[in-house]
């Protein structure tokens, strides 16, 4: 609740900073444009919002505005902003050029994405795959969806290749990211499964196949380290918690399970 007063509070008050002081919104505008050309969109975006706030008619940061939201593929906001750019100056043309195509890729995607809701898995995977083709510069977008439409069908490989294609193309695209980490989480979790088991071999492979899913994933370095320990493979225990402590240098368990090991060898 204070987070969201906070939110709300904060931009009241630059707002009402901009009347006390008459601060130039063009000037503010600008800031944010060179922001934006400087590969900071998001440090952009925040004073833009500052500017629509303080004058919902300001045309150029809300056109502004919907340029990042689509190079985030948020079809929603951006078109939201498209319409605002284009109700506070209708003559501007580029705005309506930039509507229809944004109006075209979102209709493409919803169809889409209907047969995804549908759970026609892989006839989504399909239609994603041709909006790769049609629309090169959403692709990441579409093969996210492929990604989550894969792994709905236990295809995790599958799945796995997708997202990683998105993020090759998109390095950004954090919900790629994000769901790339949640398969890798659940194999995790698989292979934990495995040791308790005592199959340390099959959990070996599944903890180096969450690596390969996600490589900063490091909590796999140290259960790789564990049960190379298990099998009795201390200079590979080693090499895995070394890897681990790179990742994570304040990680004391691993740290004194690393150092133990070296005394062991030592002796």
């Amino acid at each position: 609740m204070t987070d969201r007063i906070t939110n709300y509070i904060t931009p009241l008050v630059i707002i009402m900073s901009f009347t006390a002081f008459g601060q130039d919104i063009d000037k503010l505008h600008e800031e944010a444009y060179k922001l934006y050309n400087s590969g900071n969109p998001d440090s952009a975006e925040v004073k833009l919002k500052i500017v629509v706030d303080a004058d919902d008619s300001y045309h150029a940061s809300h056109f502004l505005l919907s340029k990042i939201y689509i190079e985030n593929y948020d079809f929603e906001n951006s078109r939201k902003h498209l319409t605002k750019a284009i109700e506070a100056d209708k003559t501007n043309q580029s705005y309506r050029d930039e509507f229809e195509r944004i109006n075209d890729v979102t209709s493409a995607f919803g169809m889409a994405k209907r047969t995804f809701d549908d759970g026609d898995n892989y006839g989504a995977i399909d239609e994603f795959q041709k909006l790769t083709e049609e629309y090169v510069e959403f692709a990441p977008k579409a093969l996210y969806f492929m990604g989550i439409a894969a792994s709905k069908e236990d295809e995790i490989s599958e799945a796995a290749g997708y997202l990683l294609k998105a993020l090759e193309l998109n390095p950004n695209y954090k919900d790629a990211q994000k769901y790339l980490d949640v398969l890798a989480s659940k194999k995790y979790n698989d292979a934990n499964q495995l040791v308790r088991r005592l199959d340390y071999e099959e959990a070996k492979e599944m903890y180096k196949s969450v690596l390969e899913l996600s490589p900063n994933y490091y909590q796999g370095f140290f259960q790789l380290g564990y049960v190379a320990t298990k099998q009795g493979d201390i200079n590979g225990a080693i090499g895995y918690y070394t890897k681990q402590l790179s990742y994570s240098h304040f990680f004391l368990k691993v740290g004194l399970l690393w150092l133990l090991l070296i005394k062991k060898m030592t002796k």
